[in-house]
């Protein structure tokens, strides 16, 4: 069993020596490997999010190791990427460069005030010599979801607009609208669960000269509460196995970071 690596890349300022403990939790904050521009302070408001869901709103670049599962911490990486204080006032003295740990615990979670999806995990420090079995992977799990993501365009933006639902997402995702029907317009009325399991109402139609699939009624009052702009991203998903349908977001602001920039730690 190969251990992977922890690549920590921003220290809540709690000084050098909390390094010396061998329980480590910290948080990874991830959009689509997009990190925030600030991330979020490990006490921020957020709530559980179903892991099948939260994977598929960070995107398919981020991993998060299974349980279990051996991997290496790196202290001085940790500082010269996060801290705020050169390295050379730290006055650290390695062994090795690395710690081997095991992960022994991660929550998934979304931050209240911005919607943005991040993960809390518990490091373990071992010795090389023991390593407990790993458990098997979720991948069973991951392929009872159907997930399609788009980008807003500013006509999906506009207050006064509605989303156009490009046809994927309207056959897979949406299902049982009646094509059928010709007057009056096809519609369908959806209830829609974000992070928080919060329900969303929509209504789904298909009109429009050449005729589209839109989300009309319960749209603008979407984009106005979580205060979306043209550029950001929206995640829709179903259950397979409940048709539950779920939607998450993804910032544009984000973007602006490094891509590496997506790790809090609080030692």
């Amino acid at each position: 069993m190969t251990p992977r690596i922890i690549s920590p890349t921003r220290l809540q300022e709690n000084g050098p020596d909390k390094m010396k403990t061998p329980s480590i939790s910290f948080s990874l904050h991830s959009s689509n490997s997009h990190p925030p521009t600030q991330a979020p302070p490990m006490s921020i408001a957020a709530s559980e999010v179903d892991p099948v869901v939260w994977k598929a709103i960070a995107g398919s670049s981020v991993e998060i190791p299974p349980l279990n599962s051996p991997v290496y911490y790196f202290r001085q990486g940790h500082l010269e990427n996060s801290s705020s204080t050169p390295i050379e006032n730290y006055n650290l003295s390695l062994k090795r460069p690395f710690i081997l740990c095991q992960l022994l615990a991660v929550r998934f979670l979304a931050d209240h005030s911005s919607d943005q999806v991040f993960a809390e995990m518990r490091l373990q420090q071992l010795h090389p010599s023991w390593l407990r079995p790993r458990n098997g992977d979720n991948g069973s799990k991951q392929n009872d979801l159907f997930s399609f993501a788009k980008i807003l365009t500013p006509s999906d933006a506009k207050n006064e607009g509605g989303f156009s639902v490009p046809r994927y997402c309207a056959d897979f995702i949406f299902q049982g609208l009646d094509l059928s029907i010709e007057s009056p317009t096809p519609f369908q009325n959806l209830v829609i669960k974000d992070t928080f399991n919060f329900a969303w109402e929509f209504r789904h139609v298909y009109r429009g000269t050449p005729r589209r699939h839109l989300l009309t009624t319960g749209w603008k009052r979407f984009i106005n509460s979580k205060q979306l702009v043209a550029g950001d991203c929206v995640v829709y998903m179903r259950k397979k196995s409940t048709n539950e349908l779920f939607i998450g977001i993804r910032r544009a602001y984000l973007a602006k970071k490094k891509k590496n920039r997506a790790v809090e730690f609080s030692l």
